[in-house]
C-alpha cells in the first residue's frame, strides 16, 4: 500500500480520511491542519500544524489536498516542486491561470497530477454512462443537470455555488460528451453581493448536444439529479437514491414505462482513491486529469464571468 499525505480535515478531508481506512491503496501515513480536532486519528499517523512540520517527504508516495478552495495552487505547487503525486480536491484551482501554471510545474517533472472530482464514480453515473453507450436510448439530445444544497456554513474566499456544485456536472457532462462549449450563463448573489449562490448555465457538444445546469446553495432539500433526452427514451439518474431509470412510451397506450437499472453500492471516493493509484502506476484510469480539470474550471469561470457582467 502507498504511503499518503492528507493535507485538510475538515468535511471532505474526513471523507477522504474514511475512504483511506476503508480502501486497500493507500495507507495513511502524515495528515496535516491547522486546527482540525485529531483525535480520532490513530496515534502511528505523523501530525502537523503547518506544512512546514513534514519534514520527512521521502516516507510520502503521494499526496491528496483536500485544503481550502483558495488553498488549492499553493498546495498542489509546493508538493508538485517536492514530486509528489498529488490528487486535488475539485477544483483543481479557482481560475483558469493557476490551472495552467500547474499543469506547467506538471510537465517539468515525473509526478502525475489529478482532480478529486468524485461525481464521475459515483455508480449512479457510471450506470448512466453505461446505458448511454449501450445505445438502447438511441442518441442524446439533451442533458438537464439538478444540483440543490444547503448554504454552506463558512464560504471561503474564491468560492462559490459555480466552483462547489454546478462544476460537479460540468465535469459528468464533459465525461459523457468530451469537451463542450461554453453557451450562456445566469445567477444570483442573495446571501452575499459578492458570492454567487445560485445559477443556470447552458453548454454545447460538438455534436450538438446540449445541457443545461442548475445549481443553488438556497435549498432546503438537497438535490442531485441528470434527466437525459435520447431518441427513443428518457433517462432519469438520481445520485443521491442511485437510481437509473429508462423512461419510454408505449406506442399504443401512449403511457409511460419505466425500466429500473441496477445500481451497485461501491464507494465512490475509495473507488476514485483506487483510480487515482492505477493514474500513478500508469495503468488506464477513470480518474480526472489534470487537463480534464482545468477544463471544468474553465467552463466554470467562463459562467462565472457572465454572471458577473450581468448583476
Amino acid at each position: 500500500m502507498k504511503k499518503v499525505l492528507l493535507i485538510g480535515f475538515g468535511n471532505m478531508g474526513r471523507n477522504h480520511f474514511r475512504a483511506i481506512q476503508k480502501g486497500q491503496v493507500f495507507r495513511l501515513q502524515a495528515l496535516m491542519d491547522p486546527m482540525a480536532d485529531f483525535s480520532t486519528v490513530p496515534p502511528d499517523v505523523k501530525l502537523a500544524r503547518k506544512i512546514e512540520e513534514l519534514n520527512d517527504l521521502n516516507q510520502i508516495d503521494a499526496v491528496i489536498v483536500s485544503s481550502p478552495t483558495e488553498s488549492h495552487f499553493e498546495v498542489a505547487k509546493y508538493f508538485i516542486q517536492k514530486g509528489k503525486h498529488t490528487l486535488v480536491e475539485k477544483p483543481l484551482a479557482v481560475n483558469v491561470r493557476e490551472c495552467q501554471s500547474l499543469l506547467a510545474e506538471q510537465s517539468r517533472s515525473s509526478v502525475k497530477l489529478a482532480v478529486g472530482h468524485v461525481e464521475r464514480h459515483n455508480p449512479t453515473v457510471v450506470k448512466l454512462m453505461e446505458i448511454l453507450q449501450s445505445g438502447v436510448c438511441g442518441r442524446p439530445i439533451h442533458f438537464a443537470f439538478k444540483r440543490v444544497g444547503y448554504y454552506p456554513k463558512n464560504v471561503q474566499g474564491g468560492n462559490n455555488v459555480v466552483l462547489d456544485l454546478a462544476i460537479h456536472d460540468l465535469d459528468i457532462m464533459s465525461l459523457l460528451q468530451g469537451e463542450v462549449e461554453f453557451k450562456n450563463a445566469s445567477g444570483l448573489c442573495y446571501r452575499n453581493s459578492k458570492i454567487i449562490d445560485v445559477c443556470d448555465i447552458g453548454v454545447k457538444s460538438k455534436e450538438g448536444v446540449s445541457a443545461t445546469f442548475h445549481a443553488s446553495w438556497l435549498g432546503t432539500e438537497k438535490a442531485r439529479t441528470i434527466d437525459v433526452y435520447c431518441e427513443f427514451a428518457q433517462i432519469r439518474a438520481n445520485l443521491i437514491s442511485r437510481k437509473c431509470v429508462v423512461i419510454k412510451t408505449d406506442k399504443s397506450t401512449g403511457e409511460s414505462i419505466y425500466e429500473d437499472y441496477e445500481v451497485n453500492a461501491d464507494d465512490a471516493l475509495v473507488s476514485e482513491h483506487a483510480a487515482f493509484n492505477q493514474l500513478i502506476e500508469g495503468k488506464r484510469s477513470s480518474i480526472c486529469t489534470a487537463d480534464q480539470g482545468q477544463w471544468a474550471v474553465s467552463l466554470a469561470e467562463a459562467a462565472v464571468n457572465a454572471i458577473g457582467s450581468r448583476s
